[in-house]
């Protein structure tokens, strides 16, 4: 590859013509791509197309949930880009700038998208509309505070580095950069307040992740290795699954029940115990 890539996903639909997995890539250099994965006795990657929606390295890829074809791509130059995945190459749909700032990542919450922002707060941006409605924007670390969200890690120095939501509800939750985490529930009135969850982070958020049965585990990363497990209907119900440190932290991963680590020393899998509770 001509560049890093620091955001990959596989989508979760195979492709209906070659039967074959599809993955879609983000580069250091702005570029998504879109690969073919061949799963047989002799295992290979090929590019299929690619274009330029960024300026500066993209730091999401999001696939929608429900139009299998269709991701979001978010870049350190304050942009996110909706696009299809079609048979003749990458094909842009919309874009937004939520503000003058990073977006670090993406999550679609129905037919809505949560973009977590480096100091513009996580705006919900609804691409049919082509609008990000402004009751839909949790602010910055100061905006939070004055919000009501109590002062502590989850809300002091509050960039956003990271977002997950589930796909049929209205359930949004946030990590910061400085180990935070927030929970939104956007079926509250003018689109909810954002509330502190408990946190054993001390480090800036890597990666939030759902998973488990009907995405009732919240698994978050962050940048010095460690991993925690959270129920998300108690948030009593916490396990540190990993704490040793990695540089750079770790990558996450659900393989149906399971939980996937990814680091510089390769890629392993959790133990079906600890991924319970």
């Amino acid at each position: 590859m001509p560049a890093g890539v620091p955001a990959l996903v596989c989508l979760s639909d195979r492709d209906p013509f070659t039967g074959q997995v599809v993955a879609v890539s983000g580069s250091d250099d702005g570029a998504v791509g879109v690969w073919s994965v061949s799963t047989g006795l002799q295992p290979s990657l090929q590019e299929a197309s690619s274009a330029r929606w960024h300026d500066d390295i993209v730091s999401c890829i999001a696939p929608s949930g429900q139009a299998s074809s269709q991701v979001v791509s978010t870049s350190w130059d304050g942009t996110a880009v909706l696009w299809d995945c079609t048979s003749t190459g990458p094909r842009r749909v919309s874009e937004l700038r939520p503000g003058q700032h990073a977006v670090h990542a993406a999550a679609w919450c129905n037919s809505s998208v949560a973009l977590a922002t480096a100091a513009d707060g996580c705006v919900f941006w609804d691409p049919r509309s082509g609008e990000a409605g402004r009751s839909g924007l949790v602010g910055g670390a100061r905006e939070l505070q004055r919000e009501g969200v109590a002062p502590g890690p989850a809300a002091a120095r509050a960039g956003l580095t990271a977002v997950a939501a589930c796909e049929n509800e209205q359930a949004v939750y946030l990590g910061t950069d400085a180990g935070g985490l927030l929970w939104l529930d956007r079926r509250a009135a003018g689109g909810g307040r954002p509330q502190t969850l408990a946190s054993p982070h001390t480090e800036g958020i890597r990666q939030l992740l759902l998973g488990g049965e009907n995405g009732s585990i919240l698994a978050s990363s962050d940048t010095a290795g460690k991993v925690v497990l959270a129920h998300t209907t108690d948030a009593a119900l916490q396990r540190v699954v990993h704490s040793a440190a990695v540089p750079g932290g770790l990558a996450l991963g659900w393989q149906g029940p399971q939980l996937l680590l990814g680091g510089v020393a390769g890629v392993r899998m959790l133990a079906l115990e600890d991924c319970t509770f």
